[in-house]
């Protein structure tokens, strides 16, 4: 995407659409060299980004940055149901990992969950780890 023509249309229609499908959004000309590219290859005009990522996230459409994330994005929503709401537990194999996500999780709106005391003693059983369900875990072995 490289500009929005009617702004007031698409994001009725994207706010709409993202209630039962999601909507993925990678956007060109994002820094101003880019822009300036953009217009002067197909002649649209391209809008300030930190708007139109506001505008994204309003509508709830996701946003990502290189195509690789856009493949990877339509598979893991194509293997998962859709989340019933912003909390996400974050269980990963080092903390590095664990931080990152966290950072995307509230970057993008989420909530941190709790692991719920069922879920929490069978990661223990599973991953044969002390975890701690108030915050991103750890799972080494």
């Amino acid at each position: 995407m490289e500009s929005i023509g009617n702004a007031k249309a698409f994001l009725s229609a994207a706010r709409e659409v993202a209630l039962q499908k999601p909507i993925i959004i990678i956007k060109a000309g994002r820094t101003e060299n880019a822009s300036k590219a953009a217009a002067s290859h197909t002649g649209a005009l391209v809008g300030s980004d930190a708007v139109m990522d506001a505008a994204f996230r309003r509508v709830g459409a996701l946003r990502v940055y290189h195509v690789s994330e856009l493949f990877n994005l339509v598979e893991a929503l194509a293997k998962q149901p859709r989340p019933r709401g912003p909390r996400l537990a974050i269980v990963t194999n080092a903390g590095g990992p664990g931080v990152l996500a966290t950072d995307a999780l509230m970057e993008a709106g989420g909530q941190l969950a709790n692991l719920i005391i069922r879920n929490y003693r069978c990661a223990q059983w599973c991953f044969a780890v002390a975890l701690e369900p108030w915050k991103p875990s750890r799972c080494t072995g």
